[in-house]
């Protein structure tokens, strides 16, 4: 079938409304987290700061990523043995 780079745009169009509208919302939920995540992941960490500051909050980044640090720092001192 040859379709015009129009009708090929259409086509596209309609099935993605098409998948999206006959999912559940946790299944929505998930397909959208993992498109996120996957393109987020190719970014380095001054472009993912930047995405995130445009989209959301200029602190967010920094916020996000003190809280991960944190809860490494936490994890790391629970598997130190209760007897030192």
């Amino acid at each position: 079938m040859r379709l015009t780079a129009q009708q090929l745009n259409d086509t596209i169009t309609a099935y993605c409304e098409h998948l999206t509208n006959n999912m559940r919302r946790e299944d929505l939920v998930k397909f959208i987290t993992s498109n996120m995540l996957h393109s987020l992941l190719y970014l380095s960490p001054e472009e993912l700061e930047e995405t995130i500051a445009k989209k959301y909050d200029m602190n967010l980044f920094k916020q996000l990523a003190t809280d991960c640090i944190n809860k490494d720092i936490t994890n790391a001192y629970k598997s130190i043995p209760s007897r030192y």
